[in-house]
């Protein structure tokens, strides 16, 4: 297993491995179509920095080794040792004398310093974060889902046996260390991935757990604190199935979205399952406001299978995707007909995230590979649901569980790509148009993992990442971040 650090009681900090300032590429690592992957390119403090800079102009201030040939006079008007590469040197700037070749790099200034040809691209920042507690294998770790609320990282994750398991939650400051306090949200049967909104002051979680024969959607309120501000509310109460819950903030209020068997009055099998799909609201207490909205009209899937939902507020409506998109008011009422997305399978669903302008969308291609190569792509969509374009993220056989994040000028990706001997997750930055743009970064590989449709998001800086390990001996929630240098 990959090396990892955890804090523990008191604060004290175990097999920790931190670096002060800067960015780097951690060894190791994969960091395709890059020239320097695995280096580390983060320097430890100021005085590091300029010998560092001392040391990549004394390689070349004999005998000009560190470029080709060049007219003498080709000029260096920056004084840093290195030519303008414009008539024939190597220095990509001679008008700054922190960048030439070999120059340490400064995150998310948008500089190359080092003049490598990339611009502060994307690359883990520590080690791994050991986030749960390591169980043997079977012991029923379950997925995990990340929240950013502006100060700090939230996990949740499902920990224990089958029948028993617990959903728990897990504060990671900005810097990665590990905050100890752990709370449980429900002692009884949670199934599948725990959604997670962010109030400003409050999260809100929707999780299915069984209720006697079928599941059904549980809803609770978290204090910023991680305390536990009222008991877990039981959303839905029929005979049926209910599953797939997802939730989001209006500002207002929370939006809970899920799937739903009640008027089909029956169980999804192989031979096919029937459903709809309902909208319920809650106060910032956790209060349900009214009943159960019917969102879909009937939706039936062929393989025995549901699609998850989604549901993202856009500043003046809900959006909620499934094989469906639906544009419904704050109050849950209809704004247009709901549009059939197209899709021949239930798992080609698209997780969207909103803009501010558009919806862009990841979505996997399991159905229809004559036409479409298996693989992870990108759609974009109007506030209609309308495309506008779509972009190929990465066609590989195996591709499986994806997550979105929005930063403001383009978007990351985060996927699963099965391998041969375990399986890789991995990273790639998107355009504004969904064009993949920089290196793809493997975040991890050689194991088992899994990742949650949520285990992705942005800070304003960088990205937090969390997923779950499998690797035959042992299970366990993991986390890191992802910053921007080369």
């Amino acid at each position: 297993m990959r090396p990892s650090r955890r804090v523990g009681p008191g604060g004290l900090v175990v097999a920790v491995c931190l670096v002060v300032g800067g960015c780097y590429s951690s060894s190791g690592r994969e960091q395709d179509d890059s020239t320097d992957a695995g280096v580390d390119a983060r320097p430890d403090d100021g005085l590091e920095r300029d010998a560092a800079a001392d040391d990549a102009r004394d390689e070349v201030a004999d005998d000009d080794a560190g470029e080709p040939e060049v007219d003498p006079s080709c000029p260096d008007r920056d004084g840093d040792g290195f030519r303008d590469a414009a008539c024939g040197g190597t220095d990509c700037d001679d008008s700054r004398g922190d960048v030439y070749p070999g120059a340490p790099e400064v995150c998310r200034d948008g500089v190359d310093q080092d003049c490598d040809g990339l611009v502060d691209g994307p690359a883990l920042l520590s080690d791994d974060l050991l986030v749960s507690d390591a169980g043997p294998s079977g012991s029923g770790v379950g997925p995990s889902t990340l929240l950013w609320t502006g100060t700090e990282f939230v996990v949740a994750w499902l920990q224990g046996a089958s029948g028993s398991s617990t959903i728990r939650l897990a504060r990671i400051p900005a810097t990665g260390d590990r905050v100890e306090r752990e709370i449980e949200v429900t002692e009884r049967r949670p199934l599948g991935a725990v959604s997670l909104a962010w109030t400003g002051g409050e999260i809100g979680l929707a999780w299915a757990e069984w209720s006697g024969e079928y599941p059904e959607v549980y809803f609770a309120v978290v204090g910023a604190a991680g305390d536990l501000l009222a008991a877990p509310l039981r959303v839905t109460d029929d005979p049926w199935l209910s599953a797939e819950p997802d939730v989001a903030w209006t500002g207002d209020e929370f939006a809970i979205a899920w799937i739903d068997t009640r008027l089909t009055e029956s169980a999804c099998t192989m031979m096919g399952c029937s459903y709809d799909v309902y909208l319920a609201r809650f106060d910032v207490h956790g209060t349900k406001l009214g009943g159960d909205l019917r969102v879909s009209e009937r939706h039936v899937s062929p393989g025995g299978s549901w699609a998850p939902v989604w549901v993202a507020w856009t500043g003046t409506e809900l959006g909620v995707f499934w094989s469906s998109f639906a544009r419904l008011r704050p109050d849950g009422s209809a704004l247009a007909p709901n549009l059939d997305l197209g899709y021949g399978s239930d798992f080609d669903v698209e997780l969207p995230v909103w803009t501010g302008t558009e919806w862009g969308a990841l979505w996997h291609n399991w159905h229809d590979e004559a036409a479409t190569p298996e693989g992870i792509y990108f759609v974009r969509r109007g506030p209609d649901g309308a495309e506008r374009g779509r972009s190929v993220v990465e066609t590989t056989d195996g591709s499986s569980g994806f997550s979105l994040a929005w930063t403001g000028d383009g978007y990351g990706a985060l996927w699963y790509a099965r391998e041969e001997g375990g399986g890789s997750i991995r990273f790639r930055g998107l355009g504004v148009e969904g064009e993949p743009a920089g290196p793809r970064v493997t975040v991890a590989a050689g194991i088992s993992p899994e990742i949650s449709h949520r285990a992705l998001v942005w800070t304003g800086t960088e990205f937090g990442v969390v997923w779950l390990v499998h690797d035959g001996a042992s299970e366990a929630v993991y986390f890191n971040r992802i910053g921007f240098c080369d």
